[in-house]
């Protein structure tokens, strides 16, 4: 049987119920502040993660999708939307270049970096 000592220690020792609450408020910002990070700090940040030698490698749109999966599957199969990933390559200085020559392959779009003066 418990004594009313034991039952006040062990109030004591467990968070009270605004604890918890503000321990939840935090986790939630936390995933908040991940999940709507602009697409321009998320593009710079995978350009800045590339070796030195492939940061000036034109590239495909997909590649983009690709690398910037989400942590969230059920958004769009987890992948970048072209919508968001096309305006925000332009204001890092990218350009799109389309590809029309080659009958077989189809519709091919590649993203040029920008000009570096080195």
């Amino acid at each position: 049987m418990r004594t009313w000592i034991d039952h006040l220690s062990a109030t004591l020792d467990s968070p009270s119920e605004t604890d918890r609450a503000a321990a939840k408020e935090a986790k939630r910002r936390a995933r908040h502040r991940l999940r709507f990070v602009p697409m321009d700090e998320r593009l710079a940040k995978l350009l800045a993660e590339l070796p030195t030698d492939e940061r000036n490698d034109p590239r495909p749109i997909s590649f983009f999708r690709q690398a910037l999966k989400s942590n969230y599957p059920r958004r769009r199969e987890g992948r970048a939307s072209v919508a968001e990933l096309g305006p925000a390559l332009r204001r890092l200085g990218w350009r799109r270049e389309r590809l029309w020559r080659n009958p077989e392959s189809g519709f091919n779009t590649v993203w040029h970096p920008p000009a570096t003066d080195q």
